[in-house]
């Protein structure tokens, strides 16, 4: 019979799962060999009968960037379409469901929102609500994202009323390729990650009880110089690599800092040398 010996195979395989997986192969078999090969047909009808997998190739060729790009440009579209302040927000629920046709899973969805929060892209808004649970009132926090100015300067590039203190009297709208972030810094695209890591090593370092206050304002002065010239179309790279160099041997004193420290290392690497 077709199946002869299929016993003896089942029972050499040393392995339980693998063992498991030919033994229920063979009674998928047995069951469409009545129904298919006994009329005359061949083996085409019991390949037919089995289902395979979905490939998950695609999925697991989406870049983080990608998703992050559909999160802001779904929230961007909810700013420019929503008729009050309150609608141009969506929760967490909102935006996994409007990203699902793309193939996204949540944890991709959370991550990317994660990112563009820390880094100013997107701003979160908390709003009380009170609601029943079996007769019983309960207050509750409902929190939605909406798209901040750094995201909207993303799609539509800089505005003429964005406050320029520290650049009276030039037309920021002319200059292709930066982003306005907060009231006075201009700053390249290609720069924002690196200028954004800066300013949370800043803050650990302020915070910290190792430093004197004379450090942490010699360390704010040194982290200012380095983000002032990420708003050059080139910025100079020996400045970037002296006063960095000059950073490391102090926030080396502060352990709490590591961890940023060796994210703003691994993107100002490219002005090192």
């Amino acid at each position: 019979m077709i199946l002869f010996g299929v016993g003896s195979l089942i029972s050499s395989i040393s392995t339980p799962y693998w063992r498991l997986k030919v033994y229920m192969f063979a009674e998928a078999f047995i069951k469409f060999d009545k129904e298919y090969l006994t009329k005359g047909d061949n083996y085409l009808g019991f390949l037919e009968g089995i289902k395979m997998p979905k490939s998950n190739k695609n999925q697991n060729n989406i870049s983080p960037d990608t998703v992050r790009e559909d999160v802001l440009n779904f929230l961007y579209q909810k700013y420019k379409k929503s008729r009050s302040v309150k609608n141009q927000a969506a929760t967490i629920r909102e935006i996994k469901k409007a990203l699902k046709q793309k193939g996204y899973k949540e944890q991709e969805i959370a991550g990317a929102i994660s990112f563009l929060l820390d880094r100013g892209w997107i701003k979160e808004e908390k709003e009380k609500t009170k609601f029943f649970i079996k007769d019983k009132l309960t207050e509750g926090e409902k929190i939605s994202y909406r798209i901040s100015d750094i995201g909207i300067s993303h799609f539509e590039g800089p505005s003429k009323f964005t406050s320029q203190n520290k650049f009276s009297g030039i037309n920021i709208t002319n200059i292709s390729g930066v982003t306005i972030v907060g009231n006075n810094n201009i700053v390249r695209n290609e720069y924002l990650d690196l200028f954004h890591h800066l300013d949370e090593l800043a803050e650990v370092l302020r915070s910290s009880t190792v430093l004197t206050d004379e450090e942490k304002a010699d360390i704010q002065s040194d982290i200012e110089t380095i983000k002032s010239q990420l708003g050059k179309q080139n910025p100079n790279k020996k400045v970037i690599s002296l006063v960095w160099e000059n950073l490391k041997g102090i926030i080396s004193k502060v352990p709490e800092a590591a961890d940023k420290m060796t994210k703003v290392a691994s993107l100002i690497k490219m002005f090192m040398g």
